[in-house]
């Protein structure tokens, strides 16, 4: 689209982290901006629950830490003034299995209700982690180095986590207890994700010293960031049709009941695939497009994501 007017009028679509932070740069280029949310309070997928809980608990529903190789999040986080500590380490992992409590420690090793070998029932879950992904870890190369990626990445990339884990000889069993933690949580999890994501990702988390947790809730970063957006974000705005022109762009969403339009010189969509597809475009987008939105999202050669563990508690 050609425009000769500036600033340009840009409608941001969704107020999770990734249309909070495209919004305040844009203002701070001078673009004139307005952030739409269909929601009733920024953070999209990082969400703190505080209901039903006594004063000062919480839990995290979405986010519940930042790994030190998250620049840009760390960035932000330190621009908006939340405190940051070091995430604790337990020494045990908690999960709840068929309604059963599941306490796993070196100490005493849990007895996973999951049809696992007996050589993968005396490795345990760290020793099955240990077992079936060094091979893929060593086979991902450095993606910072000349020549990458490799022919062996190529190849982890053709592939989902759950072929690769099978290609290692990880029982159906044990596949099963890695979709319970952190190996899940990346994209669609393991059945859809590409191993050399996955791995890249776990990669690099180990070499990680800590992650960071905010103090009072993953929630305060959004909210921070959302003051200094200021009036310009409009709460409780499901965006339903998008029409776009040589022109402009209009925009339809329902609010309290009531449908409104809005135009603009640009759109830019930050939302899951997931509600992206509910939302119609005149004229359609591409083929290639609509069905990037139907397939779960993870193309080759991805980037990493989130540090964790399947021993902090987190559910």
């Amino acid at each position: 689209m050609v425009t000769g007017r500036f600033p340009e009028r840009i409608v941001v679509i969704g107020a999770g982290m990734a249309g909070l932070v495209c919004t305040l740069e844009l203002m701070k280029q001078g673009y004139n901006v307005r952030l739409l949310e269909a929601n009733s309070q920024p953070g999209g997928r990082i969400y703190t629950m505080r209901d039903h809980f006594a004063d000062g608990l919480f839990c995290e529903l979405g986010a519940a830490f930042i790994g030190e190789h998250h620049f840009l999040t760390l960035s932000y986080a330190q621009q908006a003034g939340v405190q940051l500590i070091n995430l604790p380490v337990p020494n045990r992992s908690l999960s709840y299995i068929g309604g059963r409590l599941i306490i796993d420690s070196p100490a005493e090793p849990a007895l996973w209700p999951a049809p696992l070998t007996a050589e993968e029932r005396i490795l345990g879950y760290a020793g099955m982690l240990e077992k079936y992904l060094t091979p893929g870890l060593n086979a991902t190369g450095n993606p910072f180095l000349p020549g990458w990626p490799t022919t062996q990445a190529i190849q982890l990339d053709s592939m989902t986590m759950e072929e690769y884990l099978r290609g290692q000889g990880a029982s159906s069993g044990a596949i099963k207890l890695f979709e319970i933690g952190y190996m899940q949580m990346l994209g669609d999890g393991i059945r859809k994700v590409s191993a050399l994501q996955r791995l890249l990702d776990l990669k690099m988390a180990g070499s990680e010293r800590s992650s960071k947790t905010i103090v009072g809730g993953m929630d305060q970063l959004p909210k921070k960031l959302a003051l200094t957006i200021g009036s310009n974000i409009s709460y409780g705005c499901a965006v339903t049709h998008i029409e776009h022109s040589n022109k402009e762009v209009t925009i339809r969403f329902n609010h309290s009941g009531e449908v409104f339009t809005i135009s603009c010189d640009r759109v830019i969509v930050a939302i899951p695939s997931t509600v992206l597809r509910t939302i119609h475009f005149s004229p359609s987008l591409s083929k290639k497009k609509m069905m990037s939105f139907k397939i779960n999202f993870q193309l080759p050669l991805r980037v990493p994501s989130y540090k964790a563990e399947l021993d902090s508690g987190t559910t």
